[in-house]
């Protein structure tokens, strides 16, 4: 009986391991779907964040781009200026010609006015002499 009782004490300590490892291996597969549905959830997060960098980054330029473009306008607005200024100048000049040339004009009407004024005066004397 003692041997029966033996088998019957490994027997239901067999039955109880397996019972163990069955728990066990539950838990283990419950936790394996856990643990992959968070991975899966953070994959989709890193998926989302990346479409987001790739749509963002088409937005933005390149640092070496900006420079090469700033300084591309930088030495238009330069050219811009200089030749504006020499516009500026020519037209300064065309401007003070044709100030001098009225005022020589000026001179002369003012001179003919004067001389006009004179001969009258010199009729008008001879006249009622």
């Amino acid at each position: 009986m003692a041997d029966d009782e033996e088998q019957n004490a490994d027997h239901d300590s067999l039955v109880d391991l397996r019972a163990r490892f069955e728990e066990f291996r539950i838990s283990l597969d419950d936790r394996l779907r856990t643990r992959d549905l968070v991975l899966e959830n953070r994959l989709e997060k890193l998926n989302e964040l990346r479409e987001q960098v790739s749509e963002d980054r088409s937005a933005y330029v390149r640092g070496d781009t900006f420079q090469a473009s700033t300084r591309e306008v930088r030495l238009m607005t330069e050219a811009v200026k200089r030749e504006s200024d020499v516009k500026l100048e020519e037209m300064n000049k065309a401007l003070e010609r044709v100030q001098n040339w009225q005022s020589k004009w000026v001179g002369v009407t003012a001179a003919l006015i004067a001389v006009s004024g004179l001969v009258g005066a010199f009729i008008g004397y001879v006249v009622r002499r």
